[in-house]
């Protein structure tokens, strides 16, 4: 009897302890879980809160104005590079498919960073239409959306600026979306492999004269692009279009030659001429030329314009001209003495102050 009841005390004890373990055991997992849904609450939270500070940060994707309400699309470029768009919404999904045709038809593996922006810049410029230009195509697309931009090729100032982002940051560019202190437009800035920044303004050159706006640098950035103290400095001189490109000359009649053969054959043309600092009378010569030239062309009735600009770098001072007529313009009413103007060019160099 007493062996019995000792068994049986010990079974009680074990069943006891069993009992206890077990309740114990309960108790954690009902911790556990708790624990869970409050590390959960806590890391949404966090979450929340990090989301609302970068967005209190974020001087790049705001409402400049009412019309230029620029927002990321940093989610886009992460979906590409991952090759994962579970996460984006059925209009990011569509962007994403149509930059994607964009970018295979035009970046390839070997280009320097140098070449990928210009590749996007030259197929912007050849295949969109700026929305208040002329020849612009019919479209039943939404143009103020980025989506309906990518579509229908028509871009206004903010989508024709996010654009050119999404598709440089897809090649791997780092490249914002810039505003001014007025808050009254928007343009591309980006960083290129010498480390130093750029100014894009692709929808400002649009029916305009290509690569006017196509990485200007520090020299040359002083001319309307100045974005607000938040942005990274435009501070890049290496690859600054008008310079790679320019024209040195020893003898500004030279520009005469050139200006008058361009403008002889009615086509659009950019040209920089750089001339030498230390020789002071063919700096003057060379900025009565251009000035003179563009007085005498420069029509807003017949939409002929010739806009000029004049910048510093190094030993050279460069000069800088271009021609272009609106799309609707008929050429053959170009009626311009070119011989003449030439003479008159030649025979008053010296009265500079008339322009």
């Amino acid at each position: 009897m007493k062996k019995f009841l000792k068994v049986t005390g010990i079974v009680v004890i074990t069943a006891l302890g069993v009992v206890a373990v077990g309740a114990g055991v309960y108790g954690n997992k009902k911790t556990i879980k708790s624990y869970d849904r409050v590390k959960a609450f806590v890391a949404n939270e966090e979450d929340k809160a990090q989301k609302e500070l970068e967005k209190e940060q974020d001087f790049e994707n705001v409402e400049v104005n009412d019309a230029l309400v620029i927002v990321s699309t940093k989610n886009i470029v992460d979906a590409y590079k991952s090759n994962d768009d579970k996460d984006l919404k059925d209009d990011e999904k569509q962007i994403l498919e149509e930059a994607k045709k964009i970018y295979d038809a035009i970046i390839k593996s070997d280009m320097s960073d140098y070449d990928r922006e210009k590749a996007i810049y030259d197929w912007m410029y050849d295949n969109t239409f700026k929305i208040d230009g002329s020849n612009v195509p019919e479209t039943e697309e939404d143009t103020d959306t980025l989506l309906g931009a990518f579509k229908s090729k028509i871009l206004n100032e903010k989508n024709s600026a996010m654009m050119f982002r999404l598709l440089a940051n897809m090649a791997d560019l780092e490249c914002m979306v810039a505003h001014d202190d007025d808050n009254t437009s928007v343009w591309n800035i980006c960083k290129l492999d010498d480390k130093c920044w750029y100014s894009v303004n692709i929808f400002s050159d649009l029916e305009s004269s290509k690569y006017w706006n196509f990485n200007t640098g520090k020299e040359e950035n002083d001319y309307g692009m100045i974005a607000t103290k938040d942005f990274p400095e435009i501070n890049g001189s290496k690859y600054v279009y008008s310079i790679i490109n320019s024209i040195k000359i020893d003898n500004p009649d030279d520009m005469i030659k050139k200006l008058k053969e361009s403008v002889d054959s009615k086509k659009n043309f950019d040209y920089t001429f750089a001339v030498k600092s230390d020789n002071q009378k063919n700096v003057d010569l060379a900025r009565y030329i251009n000035e003179g030239v563009s007085y005498r062309i420069t029509n807003d009735s017949m939409d002929l314009y010739t806009p000029t600009k004049e910048f510093s770098k190094d030993d050279y001072i460069y000069f800088r001209i271009a021609f272009y007529q609106n799309q609707e313009f008929d050429v053959s009413k170009l009626k311009i003495d070119l011989d003449k103007i030439d003479k008159d060019l030649d025979d008053r160099f010296g009265l500079s102050e008339q322009y």
